[in-house]
């Protein structure tokens, strides 16, 4: 909340409603979560540009946007993980897993802001005010976008399970004697550099490659296997990611 000033509006008196078109009156963009019967009760045309403030660019955010058969619903991040799919995507149809990770509200936002200056630079190259809708419900969708899109002859999507750690033997994490490895060793010519680094045989069993990287350290693991041009690189864990030094220099 750096260089933030808050006020609080009663939006449910007159007055309140009344200050708030003031700061309207004088606003590039007008940012809000509340759902369409609460933003009737500010008088503001709810269907396009506001022909009172023509140049404002009202974005709301909210749970289910206008499907008019949920958009007076309230809606959190695990809601969507779970209507979406997203959910038995991560684990299974039996046995769905709800990421820790905000996903929906994340994109959401970054969605939100992204719309908004799209619209400013319409109203800067002679438009108006523009009028933004994004909800968590579409964010579900577009953060799965490649599982949404199909063709014929399209590769089945990916399924994870309770215990997922990858999707192919050379592409997964393993656990090493001190910590996790990630591999991904992703087509035919990585994953016969990841048997010559492990002097091991084609095809690749899942179990010998467990076995022998669990003998090694995460550093003698990785150096092993950059050596032979098999891309891996350590797993961080909760109590050093902080301090990490790829996360923290980026």
């Amino acid at each position: 909340n750096q260089r933030k000033r808050g006020i609080v509006i009663d939006q449910k008196r007159p007055d309140g409603i009344a200050a708030l078109h003031t700061l309207l009156a004088q606003s590039d963009i007008y940012l809000e979560n509340l759902r369409p019967h609460a933003l009737a009760d500010l008088t503001l045309d709810s269907d396009g540009p506001s022909p009172r403030f023509p140049g404002l660019v009202h974005c709301s955010l909210s749970a289910f946007g206008r499907a008019a058969a949920y958009a007076d619903l309230p809606g959190f991040d695990p809601v969507f993980q779970v209507r979406s799919g997203m959910a038995m995507a991560q684990g299974s149809p039996d046995h769905p897993v709800v990421g820790g990770a905000p996903f929906n509200d994340v994109a959401t936002g970054a969605l939100g802001a992204l719309g908004s200056l799209a619209a400013l630079y319409h109203r800067q190259a002679g438009g108006r005010g523009q009028r933004l809708w994004v909800s968590l419900a579409a964010s579900s969708t577009f953060v799965q976008s490649g599982e949404f899109t199909t063709w014929p002859g399209a590769p089945t999507s990916q399924q994870g399970d309770l215990l997922f750690r990858g999707p192919a033997d050379g592409h997964r994490y393993y656990q090493c004697r001190d910590g996790w490895v990630a591999i991904a060793a992703v087509d035919a010519s990585l994953r016969g550099h990841l048997t010559e680094a492990l002097a091991l045989g084609e095809p690749i069993e899942l179990a010998d490659v467990e076995r022998t990287l669990a003998e090694h350290t995460v550093a003698a693991a990785i150096a092993l296997l950059s050596a032979h041009g098999v891309p891996a690189c350590r797993v961080v864990l909760d109590d050093v990611r902080l301090a990490d030094p790829f996360l923290v220099e980026n």
